[in-house]
C-alpha cells in the first residue's frame, strides 16, 4: 500500500515532477491511462488504508516512541505541502476558500492528537480509536454536505433529475426537436456550452447525442481536430482550430451537430470567429437554444473513394453520392443501415472511428476503413444490402488485429 501511495502520488502530481513525463515516454501502456488527477481516487484509497493499519497497530500497541528528529520533518514536510497547497490555489482564486478548509482539517488534526496521547491502557486506546473513527466518518459527511471544495447542494442540480422554470421549458423545446427528426429518420449531435456543471452531464442523462463533453476515452485525434474543451460549462475552454473553425465547418456538418445550447447568445461566445447562419428556437436567459442549417445524415454514400478530408483541410465533402443510406437502428453499441445503388461504392458512418468496431455487409464480414480521418467506412457493391456496424471488441478479428499490432516491429508502419 505505501508503494501504491508514492506510485499514485507521482502520477496524480503529474507534469509538476519531472516522473510523470519520463514516465509517459519510457512506460509502455502508460499513455492508455486517464489523466493525472484521476490517480487521486487511487491516493485516497491507499491513503486510507495505511491510516486504518496505523490505527489498529496504535490500539494493539501504543502510541510509538517519540523521535524528535524524524517528527520535526514529517511535521515540516505537512506544512510545506499545506502551504504550497494554498499557494497553488490562489492561482484559480481558491486561496481563501483552501486556508479555510486547512484550518478546519488542523483543528480536527490537533483533537485526534489530543485523544490519542490521552489514552495510554488498552482498553481506552480501543475508545480512543472508535472516537477517531466516528470523527472522520463525521468530518466526511460534513465535507460532502454542501462544501464548495468537494460537493454542492442538491439544487445546483436539479436539471439532471426534475428540470423547473425556464431550464424545464428549454428542454422540452430542444427534445421535441430532437424526437421530431428521429421521426424524419435525422440523428442530430448537440453541443452544450456555459451552463454549468450540472448541464455537462445532461446530455448523458437525457440520452442526447452531444459532440462535447468530458471525452472520458481522451480520443487525441477527435480532441485536435473538434477541440471540445474539458468542461463544457467554461466557455474560454471552446476553442475554434482551423479543422473546426466555426459551427458551420464541414467537420461541424459531418458530425451532424444540428442544436447549440448555450449559456450566453450565440454572437457572444469570445473564441467563436463568426456566428453562423442558425436558427434561435428558444430564447434565454439563462438557456438559448440555436439550430444551425444544412447539418449532413449520419450515413451517407460514395461512389468511389477520392475524398478530400475536409477534417483538415477546410474544403468542401465531394458531391457524388449516387446511393442511399439510411439507418434504420440506433443503439449504443450497434448501427444497423441499409444501402441502395446502382454503382459499388463506399458507406460512410459519421460515428467515431475506433478499434473494437466490426461491420457486416448482408451477414458477410467487412473490413472497417477510418474515412475523413474521425469517421467509419466500408465498402458496399450495387444493389440493396443491410450493413451492420456492431462494437465487439473481444471479437476473433479484433483479437487478431491486436496480437499483429504488438507483434510488430517498431520500423513497420
Amino acid at each position: 500500500m505505501t508503494a501504491a501511495l508514492l506510485g499514485a502520488c507521482l502520477f496524480m502530481l503529474g507534469r509538476y515532477t519531472p516522473f510523470y513525463g519520463l514516465a509517459f515516454k519510457l512506460l509502455p501502456g502508460i499513455d492508455l491511462f486517464r489523466r493525472p488527477t484521476d490517480a487521486s481516487f487511487v491516493f485516497g484509497i491507499a491513503f486510507a488504508m495505511l491510516a486504518g493499519h496505523c490505527l489498529s497497530d496504535y490500539v494493539r500497541e501504543g502510541v510509538p516512541r517519540f523521535r524528535p528528529i524524524a517528527t520535526v520533518a514529517a511535521a515540516l514536510a505537512y506544512l510545506a505541502v499545506v502551504a504550497w497547497a494554498v499557494m497553488f490555489s490562489a492561482r484559480t482564486g481558491h486561496a481563501l476558500d483552501s486556508a479555510r478548509a486547512v484550518l478546519a482539517a488542523g483543528a480536527l488534526v490537533l483533537v485526534v492528537l489530543a485523544i490519542v496521547l490521552s489514552a495510554r491502557r488498552g482498553p481506552a486506546r480501543m475508545v480512543a480509536a472508535w472516537l477517531v473513527a466516528l470523527l472522520a466518518v463525521g468530518e466526511l459527511l460534513w465535507w460532502n454536505a454542501a462544501s464548495r471544495l468537494n460537493a454542492e447542494p442538491s439544487t445546483n442540480y436539479s436539471v439532471l433529475e426534475l428540470p423547473t422554470g425556464v431550464q424545464f421549458d428549454a428542454i422540452r423545446v430542444l427534445e421535441s426537436a430532437i424526437a421530431a427528426d428521429h421521426r424524419n429518420n435525422k440523428y442530430p449531435r448537440v453541443e452544450i456550452l456555459g451552463l454549468g456543471g450540472a448541464w455537462q452531464n445532461l446530455a448523458m442523462v437525457r440520452r442526447w447525442e452531444a459532440t462535447n463533453g468530458y471525452n472520458p476515452l481522451r480520443i487525441g485525434l477527435y480532441d485536435r481536430l473538434v477541440a471540445p474543451g474539458e468542461e463544457n460549462w467554461d466557455v474560454s475552454q471552446r476553442r475554434f482550430p482551423s479543422s473546426f473553425a466555426s459551427y458551420d465547418a464541414p467537420l461541424a456538418r459531418e458530425l451532424g451537430l444540428t442544436y447549440l445550447v448555450l449559456g450566453q447568445p450565440l454572437a457572444g461566445l469570445p473564441a467563436l470567429p463568426a456566428p453562423p447562419a442558425a436558427e434561435l428556437i428558444f430564447g434565454g436567459p439563462p438557456v438559448w437554444i440555436y439550430r444551425l442549417e444544412d447539418p449532413s445524415p449520419r450515413a451517407i454514400f460514395e461512389a468511389n473513394h477520392t475524398k478530400t478530408c475536409a477534417a483538415s483541410s477546410g474544403e468542401s465533402w465531394p458531391s457524388n453520392r449516387p446511393g442511399i443510406a439510411n439507418v434504420q437502428s440506433l443503439q449504443p453499441g450497434r448501427v444497423e443501415l441499409v444501402a441502395t445503388s446502382p454503382v459499388d461504392g463506399v458507406l460512410v458512418l459519421h460515428d467515431n472511428y475506433y478499434p473494437g468496431w466490426i461491420a457486416e455487409v448482408d451477414d458477410v464480414p467487412a473490413p472497417i476503413r477510418r474515412s475523413h480521418q474521425l469517421f467509419r467506412e466500408v465498402d458496399v457493391p450495387a444493389g440493396h444490402h443491410r450493413v451492420i456496424f456492431q462494437f465487439s471488441p473481444f471479437s476473433l478479428a479484433n483479437l487478431k488485429s491486436v496480437l499483429s499490432i504488438g507483434a510488430e516491429t517498431p520500423d513497420q508502419p
